[in-house]
């Protein structure tokens, strides 16, 4: 085994497959790396919507988790069936977050003659705090500044 690189992929393509949403929380080094994808119908506050978490994996014997990337089917998964890892990182400088046809990566370097890997792959119906969605409090703030901006605008005409 001493060489060889051992890749996760994960893709969901569950309601649709143009509109995925990627994001990440945590780090290789703090040993607390999570990553997401969602249908993006949850990030517009849509249904349905599912998000899949792959937390940070359990690594023994001879596995390190050395990287992790994310990207189009179209060019990243095929370079990923391909053994390319040059997308990957250990930093997610190159994670792509989308929203596109999109899938999840981790790396692991294996050596020695066993290892031992165990990745929690679980699904969720909310969109995680990472993504950046808005929340509500803030829509309704945003919305009641535009309807004020607009009724003044009015006036003036």
């Amino acid at each position: 085994m001493a060489g060889t690189t051992f890749v996760f992929y994960a893709e969901n393509d569950i309601f649709g497959f143009a509109d995925d949403v990627v994001a990440f929380s945590g780090s290789i080094a703090g040993g607390d790396l999570k990553l997401y994808v969602y249908d993006s119908l949850a990030v517009r506050g849509g249904s349905p919507g599912l998000t899949v978490i792959m937390a940070a994996p359990t690594v023994s014997g001879g596995a390190a988790l050395t990287s992790f990337a994310s990207g189009i089917w179209t060019g990243f998964g095929e370079a990923v069936e391909l053994a390319d890892l040059s997308a990957f990182s250990a930093d997610g400088s190159a994670f792509v977050t989308g929203p596109a046809d999109l899938g999840i990566a981790l790396a692991f370097s294996l050596t020695g003659t066993e290892a031992s890997v165990t990745v929690t792959y679980d699904t969720s119906l909310t969109v995680p705090p990472e993504a950046g969605v808005p929340e509500p409090a803030t829509l309704m703030l945003i919305a009641a500044g535009l309807l004020g901006f607009g009724a003044t605008r009015k006036r003036r005409c």
